[in-house]
């Protein structure tokens, strides 16, 4: 698993971190973007919403049988992930040489 965390579906896979690799984790996400010249009351309603519904009950339920978590947070707390995952892998690209073809 290179999740921080094992799932909760597979607890007897242990993740990287426990068999001693560090530097991860490496996840799967998804998130909605809009473009840089949104107004922030609109990024603020559009945040509302999206963390309503994926905070919900069912959306949780329905998003845990397919091994996935939501997670609601503020449009900073996203642009920070961004910026993390950026990062991280601007520096596997420079270290690998790494190029679309």
């Amino acid at each position: 698993m290179t999740s921080a965390t094992r799932l909760p579906e597979l607890p007897q896979v242990p993740t990287l971190l426990e068999l001693g690799f560090d530097g991860y984790p490496v996840e799967t996400w998804m998130g909605l973007v809009a473009p840089a010249a949104t107004a922030q009351d609109v990024i603020a309603k559009l945040n509302a919403a999206a963390n309503a519904v994926m905070g919900s009950r069912e959306m949780q339920s329905g998003l845990k049988k397919l091994g996935f978590e939501a997670r609601t947070g503020s449009a900073q707390d996203f642009a920070a992930r961004i910026a993390r995952e950026r990062e991280q892998w601007a520096a596997v690209i420079k270290l690998t040489g790494a190029r679309a073809d």
